[in-house]
């Protein structure tokens, strides 16, 4: 009896060989910030000037009785945004973050307010003890609901059946605005507006059971307002990441290439190294290539990304596809580092007028 194989099932078959052929670590790594701050600047106060000034209240009221329940939200997930910056700013180690208990006023609107006076920073630093201050001005959400059918497949009995199923989205966007002031001069250090957006879907017999199914607003707004205060936190200050590296467990069945592979799973990284480096010469070019791809992997996890770089270099002219990719992310690394090390800089103590 012949067997025709399609190509979609080769191709699957021989990913789940080559799957079965590696396995994955994870490094934690200190991630840039987008911007860089001065190095002066330790400590930060975190503030929300989302509600209306007496200018705005009026423009705001008239908007309350119009959308009265997503001005609501609006608030709350003007909360949830700053105590999403305060808690991931608390986790790098680049800067020191301080709350205070009051509020500035702004718009209550998707409008950026007036910068704040010079006067008014440099009292809320020295009073509190810090070097700048990062302020939510502006907060504004939109949601909408969206349904559609689906045509599905299902087997009853041995026999192919087709049935419909009704499919709702609830979409919420948000628009966060931030500006971060420099204690010392008052200037504005960044000023940015961000679109936040989710999704939520659920499916059901029919469009009113799927649209009751789906995440309530109350929840999704909030949850939309807090991703947009952990995204701005990882702007302006270094933040830790998992990073996923993918090694080859085995070599044609080499019993040194495996002994390396049980110490790297012991996080023995130094071990596994020094039974993966003699085998990178191999006169059988395919182990050389995976213990060269190897070797970059455990170089990277002991933090020589310089070391990593030249491996993977030197199985890439072996012709390794993998470590051909992986030249690319290391040389990021490399560039991130670099900018890590700027951000990263204490300052000196004559700069802090110690």
């Amino acid at each position: 009896m012949k067997r025709i194989f399609s190509l979609a099932s080769i191709f699957s078959l021989v990913l789940l060989l080559c799957t079965a052929c590696t396995r994955t670590i994870h490094i934690q790594a200190l991630r840039p910030a987008a911007v860089t701050l001065p190095s002066d600047i330790e400590t930060i106060i975190v503030i929300n000037r989302y509600k209306p000034d007496d200018r705005h209240k009026f423009k705001n009221f008239i908007e309350g009785l119009l959308t009265g329940e997503r001005i609501r939200l609006d608030r709350i997930a003007a909360d949830m945004a700053v105590n999403s910056v305060v808690k991931k700013l608390s986790e790098s180690p680049r800067v020191i973050v301080k709350t205070v208990p009051f509020e500035l006023q702004g718009t209550g609107t998707w409008e950026f307010p007036q910068p704040l006076s010079v006067d008014v920073i440099k009292q809320i630093t020295q009073e509190h003890k810090a070097d700048a201050i990062v302020c939510l001005e502006v907060m504004d959400s939109n949601s909408w609901i969206r349904t559609h059918e689906e045509r599905r497949k299902r087997t009853v009995n041995g026999q192919q059946q087709e049935y419909v199923v009704s499919v709702a989205t609830r979409w919420v966007s948000i628009d966060a605005g931030w500006r971060v002031y420099d204690g010392k001069t008052g200037s504005v250090l960044d000023e940015h507006r961000m679109h936040e957006e989710m999704s939520w879907s659920s499916e059901a017999a029919d469009p009113k059971t799927a649209v009751s199914q789906l995440m309530p607003m109350d929840r999704a707004v909030p949850d939309v307002g807090a991703a947009a205060g952990w995204d701005y936190a990882t702007r302006i200050a270094p933040s830790w990441i998992w990073l996923t590296r993918e090694y080859y467990s085995r070599a044609k069945k080499n019993p040194q290439f495996r002994q390396g592979v049980v110490e790297a799973q012991a996080n023995h990284w130094r071990e596994a190294a020094n039974k993966w480096r003699p085998l990178t010469d191999n006169p059988d070019k395919k182990i050389a290539k995976r213990a060269c791809l190897n070797m970059a992997v455990a170089c990277e996890v002991e933090g020589n990304l310089e070391a990593a770089l030249s491996w993977a270099k030197k199985g890439a002219a072996m012709g390794s596809a993998k470590c051909s990719n992986y030249i690319y992310t290391l040389l990021e690394r490399i560039e991130d580092e670099k900018r890590l090390q700027i951000q990263m800089q204490k300052p000196n103590k004559e700069d802090k007028g110690e």
